[in-house]
């Protein structure tokens, strides 16, 4: 699945409010409101296709081969979406002491919470290791 504006091709953010659902252009006014709210599944769907190609442009200069969204993963109740982000350059991806890797997870750990569903815990590795 591919969250893609069929407006400008930008980036398209799902949203779940208690009175309204659905998806918006993250570039441009595109936006589209569901008629009935979505299941956890689809919720989920949507936040893992959103993270992925979030954390591919997220981290673009800094060589992304490949980006790896799964789960969720862990023992019931603390649960999380794992994601990979395979960078040839993977020190600048992971920044002085994790701090940019952080600043991306509590970015995608927002959506998690208002789309109700597991947050992310995001890991990089050398470009490499994409096989």
């Amino acid at each position: 699945m591919r969250l893609e504006c069929p407006s400008c091709g930008g980036l398209v953010r799902p949203f779940y409010r208690e009175d309204e659902w659905g998806l918006k252009c993250e570039e441009c006014d595109w936006r589209k409101n569901l008629p009935s709210r979505p299941s956890e599944s689809t919720r989920l769907e949507w936040f893992k296709a959103y993270a992925r190609e979030f954390l591919r442009r997220e981290f673009d200069d800094c060589g992304v081969v490949k980006v790896v969204v799964r789960g969720p993963r862990g023992p019931r109740g603390s649960e999380y979406v794992a994601a990979t982000v395979y960078a040839s350059d993977h020190h600048s991806a992971i920044g002085p002491d994790g701090e940019r890797v952080r600043g991306v997870e509590e970015e995608l750990n927002e959506l998690a919470s208002e789309l109700r569903v597991p947050p992310v815990r995001i890991t990089v590795q050398p470009a490499h290791l994409a096989d």
